[in-house]
């Protein structure tokens, strides 16, 4: 009778606690749909967003890559799973992003698998609250604004620390199979991000030594060789690709790194990546203000949480050396590990600043299990305080969620904020004045491509973020015939103003169009000349040298990255010439130093031959860059070039360039020279 009482009693609550836990995973569920729904609505593709889905069109067409575009790192994973899909989806916001929203879902359910691994009583639910409700950071990252290259590196690393803590403590051949997967996980997660480090090491080291010794001598060769598998894109973008990763691999020295650790690390950027005074889109300055005055308590928080898990871990770990047995690594080991190897890779390396919130992502991860650990080690006021402060992240993230949400309904966020302004008009305007290419700095260019699939295809003028970095469609963009210059002050590097400037340098004006935020530029004419000009083909002519005649042919052999060097300081009066096959009426030539820009004259005489000989028609001309070389048709960015016009055109077969100025602590060095001919009938009386 007493039993069927108590099972009277307890079939109601457990029913009521049943509901509840439906409850609140239905309002999980409906904050990310909530998230997702508001992100396509109101925030507009990105670059980064639109270079993941031209990579998966080049995938399509039987391309391989190994880094994404234009950029020399981070093997593209996200591309490689959007290709099967890529020629059946709308170019909208859900079409860029649907992908990365389901990885990131895949780390929602591997957190939850790892925290029932790890735990399976119900007083543990502080770790299942957080990974529900977490930061409003993490929350926009993975189901608002996905950024690019994040989400597979987090899923690959997340499954490495769920088979690391499912690894038998006895050496079973279950073991060498889930040693050999985290090997190729962790391979394959560092290929596509670096960050993915702080987890795959400690999960790595944990799987190894879960076994005992004979079983970690017997795991490590396993590993190794899933490692190097899944390394494979790495190393060969290493091999195939000169200068590969070597961007995102400076350090700063240690006593700088111990600087930045309080601050900016702790105490501002972890806390903001909490969800407290968050930035309003990943990674920029425009931060929500919600929650502000909690910022320093949060850092505190934090650093005590930490510290505590990590006496925690320690204790444990001594414990077991103290009764002389093999150590067993847990999943604590692997947390308190990941938090302390987050905060020193983003003190140590060179790449974070204090915005860079996206880099403390495996810290927000993993920080439920830490709260849980706590929690479940805890007495009576431990557990108290933890559900307390469980309680209040909860509602805090739940808050800030919604006030973000908010914030991007607002109408100039996409403008003001993301850097996004709407490009319709302007792509209504090329495409009704049949302009089918355009230059635009990075932030702008490939959302061009995205979203006219490709029918207007648009380059960026010089790689903005990486220097010298080969970037897509800048070939077929320079060779085109009409080209528009798409530009806003909204975006740094190649704004209006600057470009304006370079034009009047260059002595060229442009039509000029403007629509909301965009300006086009179109249609571009020279002034300092209204007729015709053509390149002469290098292969007709001659050239020489006072010094090192014998490779003067590299001076007009077509071939950028090949020089003629004099061999020996810089003397006044030394001279190149170049002789044509005919006399022509010559109104341009270009001096190309792009190949190597470092030997140059002060200043240079340029001589024509003319029926009567030698005459100089410009003297002294000082060394200066021309901002872009002029095609015929439109600027064209990127290489390094000192412009010499012949007003009026002179009609000559050979042209000598003579040292005027020598700077005699440097050789002498010219990559190409270019003439262009006039069809002026009425040339200079030379």
């Amino acid at each position: 009778m007493k039993i069927t009482e108590r099972a009277s009693r307890l079939f109601p609550a457990r029913r009521s606690l049943l509901v509840v836990c439906l409850l609140v995973v239905l309002l999980a569920v409906g904050i990310r749909v909530a998230v997702v729904q508001i992100s396509v609505g109101h925030l507009p593709v990105t670059t980064d967003e639109s270079l993941v889905v031209l990579k998966a069109k080049r995938i399509t067409e039987g391309e391989l890559p190994l880094v994404a575009i234009a950029q020399p790192y981070q093997f593209p994973i996200e591309s490689y799973a959007m290709a099967p899909f890529v020629n059946h989806v709308e170019r909208s916001p859900l079409g860029a992003r649907f992908v990365a929203v389901g990885l990131w879902s895949v780390t929602l359910i591997l957190l939850i698998c790892i925290a029932r691994r790890l735990s399976n009583q119900l007083w543990a639910w502080p770790t299942l609250a957080l990974i529900l409700f977490p930061s409003a950071y993490l929350l926009m990252v993975q189901f608002g604004y996905a950024m690019p290259h994040y989400s597979p590196a987090m899923v690959l690393s997340l499954a490495a620390v769920l088979m690391a803590v499912s690894v038998p403590e006895q050496l079973m051949l279950r073991g060498l199979a889930l040693v050999f997967g985290i090997g190729i996980c962790a391979g394959l997660a560092f290929s596509n991000n670096m960050l993915a480090l702080t987890m795959t090491l400690p999960a790595a080291f944990v799987a190894l030594t879960r076994s005992g010794f004979r079983g970690m001598l017997a795991h490590i060769p396993v590993f190794t060789i899933g490692l190097g598998v899944g390394l494979i894109p790495y190393l060969a973008s290493v091999h195939l690709l000169p200068g590969a990763h070597r961007a995102v691999a400076g350090t700063r020295s240690i006593a700088e790194a111990l600087d930045r650790l309080w601050h900016p690390t702790l105490s501002f950027t972890l806390p903001r990546s909490f969800g407290f005074d968050m930035t309003t889109f990943p990674d920029t300055t425009h931060l929500l203000g919600f929650g502000a005055w909690f910022v320093p308590f949060m850092a505190i928080i934090f650093g005590l949480v930490l510290l505590a898990a990590t006496i925690l871990s320690a204790w444990r770990i001594g414990k077991q050396l103290g009764d002389r047995k093999w150590p067993i690594p847990q999943g604590l080991d692997i947390f308190v590990a990941t938090s302390w190897l987050t905060l020193a890779i983003f003190a140590l390396s060179a790449q974070p600043h204090a915005h860079s919130f996206r880099y403390i992502l495996p810290i927000l991860l993993i920080f439920p299990f830490l709260i849980g650990a706590l929690y479940l080690a805890g007495g009576k006021w431990v557990r108290c305080f933890m559900g307390s402060l469980t309680v209040f992240l909860v509602a805090m993230n739940i808050l800030a969620t919604l006030v973000l949400l908010q914030k991007w309904k607002e109408p100039d966020f996409a403008a003001q904020v993301m850097g996004t302004p709407d490009l319709e008009p302007t792509l209504t305007f090329l495409r009704e004045h049949d302009i089918g290419h355009c230059v635009a700095s990075h932030w702008v260019a490939y959302r061009v491509n995205f979203l006219t699939d490709e029918q207007i295809i648009c380059s960026q003028p010089v790689n903005e973020r990486f220097p010298g970095w080969p970037i897509p469609y800048k070939q077929e963009v320079d060779a085109a015939k009409r080209v528009a210059f798409v530009l806003t002050d909204r975006i740094r590097f190649l704004t209006p103003s600057l470009f304006e400037q370079h034009l009047e340098l260059a002595d060229i004006t442009a039509s000029r169009q403007t629509f909301g935020d965009f300006i086009v530029y179109h249609d571009f004419l020279p002034k300092w000349h209204a007729f015709q000009e053509q390149r002469l083909d290098p292969a007709l002519l001659q050239a020489s040298a006072l010094h090192s005649t014998e490779n003067a042919h590299y001076l007009v052999d077509g071939v950028s990255g090949t020089r003629w060097v004099n061999r020996r300081s810089q003397e006044n009066g030394e001279w190149v010439q170049v002789d044509f096959p005919e006399q022509k009426l010559l109104s341009r030539l270009y001096l190309d130093y792009t190949c190597y820009p470092h030997d140059r004259p002060r200043s240079l005489n340029i001589l024509l031959h003319l029926e009567t000989g030698w005459e100089k028609v410009a003297s002294s001309v000082p060394d200066a860059f021309q901002p872009f070389k002029f095609s015929g048709s439109h600027p064209i960015y990127g290489s390094m070039l000192q412009a010499i016009h012949i007003s009026p055109p002179e009609f000559t077969d050979a042209v000598r360039i003579e040292v005027a100025d020598p700077n005699p602590a440097r050789n002498w060095s010219i990559c190409q020279i270019e003439f262009y001919t006039s069809d002026d009938p009425t040339p200079g009386s030379g």
